[in-house]
């Protein structure tokens, strides 16, 4: 083993088990794109153009 935290457990030194015990429902990045994120940031520019600050 090398010192690293294990793939998926990488972050800013972040406790993430106790993280998740606290807040079972935490997901990694890669997770919250795949659910809901890329949604969320795909459906920005149309709110801009809408609210009209399309640049």
């Amino acid at each position: 083993m090398d010192g690293r935290p294990p793939r998926g457990e990488r972050g800013y030194r972040a406790d993430i088990p106790a993280t998740r015990r606290i807040h079972p429902a935490t997901v990694d990045f890669r997770t919250w794109l795949e659910r809901t994120g890329a949604a969320r940031i795909s459906a920005f520019p149309d709110s801009a153009r809408i609210a009209g600050q399309d640049a």
